[in-house]
């Protein structure tokens, strides 16, 4: 792999960052809920919907 340009890869495979674990998930799709339900408040008016 080293050969073929693929150092990052490796790097990755043996040594994973902790950011590519579960909390980066729950916090990426955390955001994007808060975000869609936002957007779903301004835009549809939806009296029942609670933003933070």
């Amino acid at each position: 792999m080293r050969e073929l340009g693929k150092d990052d890869l490796l790097v990755y495979v043996e040594l994973p960052d902790e950011d590519h674990g579960l909390r980066r998930y729950k916090e990426t799709t955390r955001t994007r809920i808060e975000l869609m339900t936002r957007f779903l408040a301004e835009h549809l008016r939806l009296p029942g919907l609670a933003v933070r």
